[in-house]
């Protein structure tokens, strides 16, 4: 079950598909929030397919997509261009302000991966880069492990590369 509002819905009976050029959200049974600014949403498929993709899970995790396919129904999605605002109180202290960028993702039921991708949990400050952050060519979230896991990475220290890992983990 899902609940749609938005504004000038259409809706193609023959098509079983509903979409809409105009902001619009939809909530899901699991108080998943997806907030978009277009959508084609296909009924029998349980495909969304959005623009400027909002989603605020139900663990207060804020997902920002350029772009997105989502699949409701199996709750897989990729997207592109990603920044993801972790709940604060994700590693045990909400001094911490996890987050993570990335050009693309793929997420599926037990794994997340993003590719091009930086994490950090240092506050955010306005036109200052992070005390520290890893940058990866693939950052890989194994959901069942409790674990991130970086590909080609670098520590950076003020934006300058420190210390290179070709493999590192973490816990979740």
């Amino acid at each position: 079950i899902y609940y749609l509002e938005g504004n000038d819905l259409i809706y193609e009976r023959k098509n079983l598909k509903i979409f809409s050029q105009k902001k619009s959200r939809i909530k899901d049974v699991n108080n998943n929030i997806f907030t978009f600014d277009q959508f084609k949403f296909d009924i029998e498929t349980n495909n969304l397919k959005a623009r400027n993709l909002s989603l605020v899970d139900n663990e207060d995790n804020k997902y920002e997509l350029d772009f997105a396919i989502v699949d409701l129904k199996e709750k897989k999605f990729l997207g592109s261009d990603i920044f993801i605002d972790f709940n604060d109180a994700l590693f045990g202290n909400n001094q911490n302000n996890p987050r993570l960028n990335a050009n693309s993702l793929i997420s599926e039921k037990n794994e997340t991966k993003l590719y091009k991708g930086n994490f950090t949990t240092c506050n955010q400050t306005k036109d200052k880069c992070p005390p520290w952050a890893i940058y990866a060519e693939e950052v890989t979230h194994k959901k069942k492990e409790k674990r991130i896991e970086y590909k080609n990475a670098w520590l950076k220290i003020y934006d300058k590369p420190v210390l290179y890992f070709p493999y590192f983990f973490h816990p979740d």
